[in-house]
């Protein structure tokens, strides 16, 4: 039904034609419009070439971003969902076809005024970076995009890889780690870390996954003094060693206990047990950690000098080793 709106439009189009230009012969306009009719199918029913992609991906954006600079039709912006993707379609048609009008159509106020200026006839500048040489062309926009606290000339990079670190180098200097979020996923999570570990704002560690805002939560709890942020942490044993920096070496051993990680808890207790010289408190250790329990035993009786303790020790190598280093200490026969 639409195509034959469409074809009455066209044939009406035609006969206007032929009102206002007594040229046209009538004959020739009939005999034009089965020629039209038969193209109108493919006109407006054309396979959309970026289907393969899921709506609203990046990747159908990028393709057709890609589609409207080859064939240089600011029109197929129009499709483009993200903003700045859109934006930078409309800004690169303009460029390159000299085409100021085509900037009007940027939602950017600062791309829109980059882009008046770089679409400009005759101009083969763009903000000052010699669009003529390609190899200088990425240094000289991140050279801008740091001088003017702007992320705006790293779009113009052509290579990917380059705009990605100079999005996170501006992050970084204006320490916004919302702005870290735009660059490649292993540029995020170490830029968005550098930045909640400068400004020491805890929120910011919200913005990273995985490993990473653990160790966020870990160095905040270390920069603010406070125990608590360990609790965050979901990895336990990256929860442990936060909690372990709290624990002062002359503290209770009952707080080893609160340890999740048999490893750590039991490095807990040889620390007290080797700091305080005690050493009932080696019993503590895991009984399946054999060498942990005798190297607590072992580090307590150093401690003390006393190669005495040195025989409730069972592994050869281990008591054999603190009778000589404590002969050594004590330049005395055992």
């Amino acid at each position: 039904m639409r195509l034959l709106w469409i074809a009455m439009i066209g044939v009406l189009l035609l006969l206007s034609c032929i009102a206002v230009s007594p040229k046209i012969k009538i004959s020739d306009a009939v005999a034009a419009i089965p020629s039209v009719v038969a193209k109108l199918p493919n006109l407006f029913n054309a396979p959309d070439p970026c289907r393969m992609h899921m709506d609203g991906s990046g990747g159908k954006d990028n393709c057709y971003l890609n589609i409207s600079i080859s064939t240089r039709n600011p029109s197929t912006c129009f499709k483009i969902r993200d903003d700045d993707v859109r934006d930078n379609c409309y800004y690169l048609n303009a460029r390159d076809s000299k085409n100021v009008a085509t900037c009007e159509r940027i939602r950017s106020i600062e791309l829109k005024g980059y882009c008046r200026k770089d679409s400009a006839v005759n101009s083969s500048m763009a903000n000052g970076c010699d669009l003529s040489a390609p190899t200088k062309r990425s240094a000289c926009f991140l050279n801008e995009a740091l001088a003017t606290n702007s992320s705006f000339p790293c779009n113009l990079i052509p290579v990917d890889g380059n705009r990605q670190k100079c999005i996170a180098a501006v992050a970084g200097k204006t320490l916004d780690p919302y702005l870290c979020q735009r660059a490649s996923n292993e540029l995020q999570t170490d830029c968005i870390f550098d930045i909640a570990n400068r400004t020491k704002k805890l929120d910011y560690c919200d913005l990273i996954g995985g490993k990473a805002r653990d160790d966020c939560y870990s160095l905040m709890a270390v920069n603010f003094h406070d125990q608590a942020l360990c609790a965050r942490i979901a990895n336990s044993i990256s929860k442990d060693e936060c909690n372990y920096f709290f624990i002062p070496t002359y503290s209770l051993p009952t707080r080893c206990f609160y340890f999740e990680e048999p490893t750590v808890r039991d490095s807990c207790y040889a620390d007290f047990a080797r700091i305080n010289r005690t050493l009932s408190v080696c019993e503590n250790v895991t009984t399946a950690n054999l060498i942990g329990k005798e190297t607590c035993i072992r580090d307590v009786a150093l401690a003390l000098g006393n190669s005495t303790l040195c025989q409730f020790l069972n592994i050869t190598g281990i008591r054999d080793g603190c009778i000589a280093n404590i002969y050594i200490l004590n330049k005395t026969s055992p």
